[in-house]
């Protein structure tokens, strides 16, 4: 008999999560599913977990990786070997109300549905305990639309989602094309605004059928570089997205609305990761490029990378912290600062013309006036005079004494 859903499942070092995920999976009241768990190399016992419940359920395929793949070309795996009506993508550490797939199955099988958007419940662990909020769309969108004018729809109403554990899909419309963008995070931005425009027939389903775990050390709960990237990419994919579909002017429109979610949200974890300097590094200058342009008017145009992980720990050793030069680079330096929680004792200047006495509620001194604080407190340049100030700085007497612009350090014995 034809499987009537396939839930895909990749996992990856989830053991304290998979029990639960998997019980959740081989206890719905739809039995006629087939269950692919994509095990993608992991260093714990989520492969032993999984052998034990495929011994016991021959609903269950595991499926190895021969190497670390990542969760993208993992669900395109899993989409190789797909053989219900319907996917469905479980990530390893989540949870499905056990009615989901037969609610989401039938509701399909009903109305001839390509996709169903439905909600979600969260999930936060925090100092052992767990907490649930649900994750509902607020927008009023009953009825049956096409993909295009659902996602326009949404978008208008401030209420989109591209989660793909949100969305129950035919499977005829992941055929073809490998589906998701292999070797980003994020991957599933674009992914679902393409689904979404190849469907004719969509719904929204009021009703959380699923509960999304939030944890410390999952992919989305911590924003590194690979983060970031994985954004840029995704606004590469949608500004695609949107070139190809301009003479739709109502989509066209949720498309650039989206790009601006997107650049949105660069710019929060832009403001966060103390690793930006990795970004410029990536094999693909455009990104780092794409990422001047969306944050150019942040931290006066000094970006986050200019101060590395090494500066950082050096900063932070000190409790008294004088930048010197007040101007832009200064400025954007002490934004910079406050974000990472670090504060300082105000700003040093070699001349006061052309400056106030306070700034950003710091005082604003000679720096020669700051000459109690030469023994104990750290002075950062901020200015492009570069070596001439450091040298300048040690001869008055500073101990230590950080070029923020070229990484020198100097530190009295």
């Amino acid at each position: 008999m034809k499987k009537a859903v396939s839930v895909i499942i990749p996992v990856y070092n989830v053991e304290n999560y998979l029990t639960q995920c998997l019980d959740s999976v081989t206890l719905q009241t739809l039995n006629n599913i087939e269950i692919l768990c994509i095990e993608d190399c992991s260093q714990d016992s989520s492969l032993a977990i999984l052998q034990k419940y495929a011994d016991r359920d021959q609903r269950i395929r595991v499926i190895k990786n021969i190497a670390n793949v990542g969760l993208a070309a993992s669900r395109n795996i899993g989409v190789q070997h797909a053989a219900g009506e319907y996917i469905y993508f479980l990530d390893s550490d989540d949870i499905l109300n056990l009615d989901a797939m037969e609610v989401l199955y039938k509701l399909g099988i009903e109305e001839n549905l390509d996709i169903i958007y439905f909600d979600t419940e969260e999930i936060t662990e925090l100092s052992g305990q767990i907490s649930a909020y649900a994750c509902v769309h607020q927008a009023n969108v009953h009825g049956i639309y096409s993909g295009s004018e659902m996602f326009s729809l949404l978008m208008e109403q401030s209420d989109w989602d591209g989660c793909v554990w949100r969305q129950f899909y035919r499977r005829s419309l992941l055929l073809g094309k490998t589906p998701f963008r292999e070797g980003q995070l994020h991957e599933d931005i674009a992914f679902a605004i393409n689904i979404a425009l190849k469907a004719q027939r969509v719904k929204y389903l009021d009703r959380p059928l699923h509960k999304y775990r939030r944890r410390n050390g999952s992919i989305t709960a911590r924003i590194a570089p690979a983060n970031i990237v994985g954004l840029l990419y995704a606004y590469f994919d949608v500004l695609d997205i949107a070139i190809h579909n301009s003479s739709d002017t109502r989509l066209n429109g949720a498309l650039k609305e989206r790009l601006l979610q997107l650049c949105a949200y660069v710019r929060h974890m832009y403001r966060q990761c103390e690793d930006i300097d990795e970004i410029y590094k990536s094999d693909n200058p455009v990104i780092g490029h794409l990422l001047n342009l969306i944050t150019k008017d942040l931290y006066q145009g000094m970006y986050p990378g200019k101060i590395s992980r090494g500066k950082i720990a050096v900063i932070k050793k000190y409790r008294d912290i004088i930048i010197y030069g007040a101007g832009k680079a200064g400025i954007g330096l002490y934004e910079i600062l406050m974000d990472l929680k670090i504060d300082i004792l105000g700003f040093a200047v070699s001349s006061l013309e052309n400056n106030e006495d306070n700034l950003k509620g710091k005082k604003v001194k000679l720096i020669t006036e700051w000459q109690e604080y030469k023994g104990s407190a750290l002075v950062i340049i901020a200015v492009k005079r570069k070596n001439l100030l450091f040298e300048e700085l040690t001869a008055l007497g500073y101990e230590n004494v950080l070029n923020i612009f070229l990484g020198n350090y100097f530190q009295g014995l």
